[in-house]
């Protein structure tokens, strides 16, 4: 039971991991003086070569929106070929026995079939996370939009940054900062 709500758990699990980790990793920056400077000095770095390298024609954002959806469909593909290949398995079960020279045990069959749905799943997963971590990398560093966002992005962490310095003796306090009197 526990290995049938594993691997039906296991696709959305995976997704909402994915949708989670960019909320999540933006989240710890910020828990952290140090880790939110660290953020910052990466961001300014990708700022700098973001401004000094090319950018995407619209021709050649067209291209690489059509190669980012061509590889969603064969990622789709290969899991439809795996999960069409694992019914065929269980529905053919005692024909694929009769032709196989060797005498497999029922056991050894249900976790073969599994593995080969897991592996699907997996190869899914992978493929899917690495065709969209390159889009969006290219999108960043190719495009002018991904090049605001980064800087927005500075401007935020920074403004995060500054509001919890505490005054130095003679300064003013920044706006919206609040000191306990008495």
């Amino acid at each position: 039971m526990v290995g049938v709500l594993a691997l039906v758990l296991a696709v959305p699990l995976a997704i909402i991991a994915n949708i989670l980790t960019l909320l999540v990793r933006k989240w710890w920056s910020t828990t952290s003086d140090k880790r939110l400077r660290r953020r910052i000095a990466k961001l300014e770095g990708k700022v700098l070569i973001a401004e000094s390298t090319w950018k995407f024609t619209p021709a050649e954002w067209l291209i690489r929106r059509a190669v980012y959806r061509l590889s969603k469909v064969v990622v789709v593909g290969f899991h439809a070929i795996f999960s069409l290949l694992a019914i065929v398995v269980v529905i053919y079960h005692s024909q694929i026995k009769a032709v196989l020279p060797v005498e497999y045990h029922p056991t050894a069959t249900a976790w073969g079939i599994a593995f080969v749905v897991l592996c699907a799943y997996v190869g899914n997963l992978v493929l899917g996370a690495l065709a969209r971590r390159m889009r969006d990398l290219e999108q960043e560093m190719h495009s002018e939009m991904g090049l605001q966002d980064l800087k927005h992005e500075i401007a935020r962490l920074t403004s995060l940054c500054v509001k919890r310095r505490p005054p130095q003796t003679g300064q003013e306090e920044p706006p919206g900062s609040f000191r306990r009197v008495g």
